[in-house]
């Protein structure tokens, strides 16, 4: 009877602690799903094109630019629709007409932002800066502002959040 009780509570155990390294474990693939899916938005929703987004445990944080409340409103709608969204920070800002700074002025700018940030690389083409590499989760949304300050077109945010 017994080794009944313990071979019961080794097994519920055993359950909570698989149970809790698929949930631990799931964060950060649902954020990287999260982000392919924003970054495909970012091409076929226009309110998107000059929006930039950080995922972070399903947390979205928009940043960029729209010419109308409408457009910011229908951005964060859009984002709220992918699956595993949980919340949706909104950090858009409303502009009318949008200054993008030219590629050679935007690449100097960048290199000079990333290099603060060691596995983070930029690259400029059209007005659209493209990361890539690894930034540590409490350093993304300073750099997505400070990028977002050079007036790019929009950010291509492909960094790996660690």
């Amino acid at each position: 009877m017994h080794n009944k009780k313990s071979l019961s509570l080794l097994v519920v155990f055993a359950f909570f602690v698989t149970s809790f390294s698929i949930i631990s474990c799931g964060g950060a693939n649902h954020d990287a799903a999260i982000q392919t899916k924003i970054s495909a938005l970012t091409q076929t929703t226009p309110e998107l094109q000059s929006v930039s987004a950080s995922v972070s445990k399903g947390v979205v944080t928009l940043i960029g630019n729209c010419q109308s409340e409408k457009e910011r409103e229908r951005a964060e709608k859009a984002v709220k629709k992918i699956d595993d969204v949980r919340d949706v920070i909104n950090n858009i800002t409303i502009t009318q007409n949008i200054d993008v700074t030219s590629d050679s002025d935007l690449r100097d700018q960048a290199a000079k932002v990333v290099k603060k940030y060691k596995h983070v690389q930029a690259e400029v083409n059209g007005g659209i800066i493209t990361l890539r590499g690894t930034v540590d989760k409490d350093d993304l949304q300073q750099l997505m502002t400070d990028l977002n300050a050079l007036r790019p077109r929009r950010i291509e945010n492909q960094l790996v959040v660690e």
